[in-house]
């Protein structure tokens, strides 16, 4: 099932809330996330978190957070801090406050200082701590973007949805506060993951200022038996499926800073200009579902995964969002 034009799913407690039951086994897992941004401030954040199969009560966490001074925090833990309402994991919480609406998500701790460029040229080392803490509030802006289980990153996942919203809060650094007003999108899924069964894949969403917005996922499955690309789009009303006729993944353009991605709707055809304004930072994925900060060329590494603020242009207004993009890691 794909998104149209029909009344949009409610989710429910049951759908938003961490999955309340014995593990199903066979590298099940769950996950969520979110990408935010504020423009004004020049902030850009990744923050991860997932259960991880052997034990569902912990939850790896990982965090990038792009500051207008050209550093990156980043940092990477697990722990048991789940909730009835929420994953969480030693420092970050995702709360649940009203399902499909509203969700509140902290990060009280540490993190390490580095760059966009150290991190993009190999693994992280370890380094001094820098206190940070994120107070963050997500208010959706449209309808849940429901994937079918044709339209899943390898047609195992049982559940993933995706929502753009306003994100508002505040970020503070070694006891500077700094106000964040900017918007996001977030990310939950649930069931089979490994990620060696992906070569590549393209993860990219915008919400603009009129309230219109897109969002996109590609991919490309590893042993080359197939592929995924999947899209909709929102014009502040109705939200509805889009057909993706061109978004380039890294491997397929010489010019990683700009790209458009074509899109078509009932027959009419979208463009969008793209541009990357800030490197957040690089990040590995790493079979079956953990990440690792940095490009890594361990051999459990699969994908190095840039993560990407970007300005996208849409029949003349701008908006701010994030790109997403992996390429195979060469052992």
């Amino acid at each position: 099932m794909q998104v149209s034009d029909a009344p949009a799913p409610i989710l429910d407690a049951a759908t938003e809330y961490p999955f309340d039951g014995p593990n199903p086994g066979g590298g099940w897992c769950e996950n969520y996330a979110l990408v935010a941004n504020d423009p004004d401030a020049g902030i850009n954040l990744c923050l991860y978190q997932g259960r991880q199969p052997f034990d569902l009560t912990v939850w790896h966490e990982i965090l990038l957070l792009s500051l207008p001074d050209g550093r990156v925090l980043a940092w990477k833990s697990a722990g048991r801090g789940g909730h009835t309402d929420g994953g969480g994991g030693a420092m970050t919480a995702f709360r649940c406050l009203e399902p499909g609406r509203r969700w509140q998500v902290t990060f009280d701790g540490l993190a390490w200082e580095t760059t966009a460029d150290e991190l993009a040229a190999g693994p992280f080392h370890d380094g001094p701590w820098t206190r940070v803490t994120l107070e963050l509030t997500y208010d959706a802006a449209m309808p849940p973007w429901v994937l079918g289980s044709g339209d899943l990153e390898h047609a195992q996942e049982h559940l993933h949805y995706e929502q753009l919203g306003r994100v508002n809060g505040a970020v503070t650094v070694d006891g500077e506060r700094q106000e964040f007003t900017g918007t996001g999108h977030r990310d939950h899924s649930r069931g089979p993951r490994d990620f060696r069964a992906i070569r590549d894949h393209a993860w990219v969403n915008c919400l603009f200022p009129s309230g219109r917005a897109f969002a996109l996922y590609r991919m490309r499955l590893a042993d080359g038996s197939g592929a995924v690309a999947v899209a909709c789009v929102y014009d502040g009303t109705t939200l509805r499926s889009a057909e993706v006729t061109s978004m380039p993944l890294l491997t397929e353009t010489d010019d990683h800073d700009r790209y458009e991605l074509h899109l078509s709707v009932d027959g009419s055809p979208i463009v969008i200009h793209a541009e990357i304004q800030r490197p957040v930072g690089t990040v590995s994925y790493v079979t079956p579902n953990h990440m690792t900060i940095g490009a890594s060329a361990n051999p459990r590494a699969c994908m190095v995964v840039q993560e990407r603020g970007s300005r996208f242009t849409w029949d003349g207004e701008t908006g701010f969002g994030h790109t997403q993009r992996s390429s195979p890691v060469q052992h």
